[in-house]
């Protein structure tokens, strides 16, 4: 049985922004989530204004992963969520994945050696 990798991506993260718009999001991609660790470098440095910044540019690029094609901007988000609504979100986000993701670590084998 071949892996087919287009069969791994059928779930999504599901959100309704404040204006009523639904979107269906994909998983965070790897670049995502080392911009993550930027994040906590930036934090770690005591950069407040950099961090938000970076927060709020993160809270984009989630929101860019939807399904339905819509396009979102770091500096318009921040002149419509507050921080505390953006940092819940990014949590649950990537929280949200790495609970799928742990669940399916102990899947079989696709394939077994010849």
């Amino acid at each position: 049985t071949m892996l087919d990798l287009r069969i791994t991506v059928k779930k999504y993260y599901e959100i309704r922004l404040l204006d009523g718009t639904e979107l269906h999001l994909k998983r965070p991609t790897q670049a995502m989530v080392q911009y993550t660790l930027f994040l906590k470098g930036l934090a770690d440095n005591n950069k407040e204004v950099e961090t938000m910044d970076a927060i709020t540019n993160l809270f984009a690029r989630i929101l860019n992963r939807n399904v339905e094609g819509k396009k979102y901007d770091g500096k318009e988000l921040a002149e419509e969520y507050d921080f505390e609504v953006v940092s819940y979100v990014i949590g649950d986000y990537f929280k949200f994945w790495g609970k799928e993701i742990e669940e399916r670590v102990n899947f079989p084998q696709s394939q077994q050696q010849k």
